[in-house]
């Protein structure tokens, strides 16, 4: 476990000014150590931040994966904030990466954590070419990125976490997701509900306790003996929709439900993956229409289903099936009927 941060002027005097903390309160970079304080109870007590009952379970969880589903205005890029400065400062040396839509949300979500060290009492420094940056006094990083796969390349993550996850570009989760390949780092993907479509909701969906699972070959070996198993990767999941927000009263839902409707209702405030205007079929309505118990038609891919026509004055067999048949003879022209 890394040792607790005693005295951040030492660690790094030219990244940071400290301010003297009022009488009788102690300095929130003095004697962290997250093992012996659960991350609400530490964001209740030097942040000033009160979580709620839900929230402070979803800051003190440590599964490595965290999904959160949730309505609009829950307060998760306040969660987030807490969670990340929480984890900077009780790891030193580490890199947590924030990513959002658009640059502008990424801005917000770096105000957070800016507010919090006031009440620190602690001045970050600004990191060279990353305008959008922390660097705490034990050299940890907090680095808000905007939706460009192209220019968010090259970091290494130890915490990811994916703010309005079901709005961020697919590329952008597959740029970034390699950042922790070799820090096996905890990933956070919290949103409210974008359809039934990306990557945020196929995690939402996946099966949580997969029944079985593909073996993977070790590389350089042949041998069956030296297989492991693998399985899609455990989340988990919390839910919070708005009826379950105590910071959101009935009034106000009943109202927003009248002036968006009620499938856009469901989806901001309920946390329901619902099919936009355009989609033909919902993939709810396609898995209903799966039966599980019939098996698949199997078609030889080398067997022509129906033919154009064939002379009747030509006396040659038709063609036979298999990998071998001339097809591009034209009285071998096929199509599917």
């Amino acid at each position: 476990m890394n040792k607790p941060i005693t005295n951040p002027r030492s660690i790094h005097p030219l990244s940071l000014r400290l301010r003297t903390p009022p009488v009788g309160q102690a300095s929130a970079c003095e004697g962290l150590q997250p093992a012996q304080q659960p991350t609400s109870d530490w964001t209740r007590q030097y942040l000033h931040f009160h979580p709620d009952p839900i929230q402070s379970e979803l800051l003190d969880a440590a599964d490595p994966n965290i999904l959160l589903n949730c309505t609009r205005q829950w307060g998760n890029t306040t969660v987030i904030a807490a969670k990340a400065l929480h984890f900077a400062l009780a790891h030193p040396r580490t890199t947590t990466l924030v990513a959002a839509p658009s640059e502008r949300q990424s801005l917000i979500l770096l105000r957070r954590p800016r507010r919090f060290l006031q009440t620190l009492a602690v001045k970050p420094a600004p990191i060279p070419n990353l305008p959008l940056s922390l660097r705490l006094p034990n050299q940890s990083e907090i680095i808000a990125l905007p939706a460009s796969a192209d220019t968010t390349r090259g970091f290494t993550a130890h915490l990811l976490i994916f703010d309005e996850a079901a709005r961020v570009p697919e590329s952008l989760f597959q740029a970034l997701s390699p950042t922790r390949a070799t820090t096996n780092g905890p990933l956070w993907l919290l949103s409210t509900p974008n359809g039934p479509t990306g990557f945020f909701y196929e995690a939402w969906h996946a099966d949580p306790s997969p029944s079985g699972a593909d073996p993977l070959v070790r590389a350089g070996s042949p041998d069956p003996a030296n297989q492991q198993a693998i399985s899609e990767p455990h989340y988990r999941r919390f839910q919070v929709p708005a009826t379950e927000c105590p910071r959101i009263t009935p009034d106000f839902l009943a109202h927003e439900r009248i002036m968006l409707g009620d499938e856009l209702f469901r989806q901001e405030y309920l946390c329901e993956f619902i099919a936009g205007p355009h989609t033909f079929l919902s993939p709810e309505l396609i898995a209903a229409a799966i039966d599980p118990s019939i098996e698949p038609l199997y078609i030889d891919p080398y067997l022509p289903i129906g033919y154009d026509s064939w002379p009747p004055e030509d006396p040659s067999p038709h063609p036979s099936s298999g990998p071998d048949s001339d097809f591009s003879s034209p009285r071998n022209t096929f199509t599917l009927k």
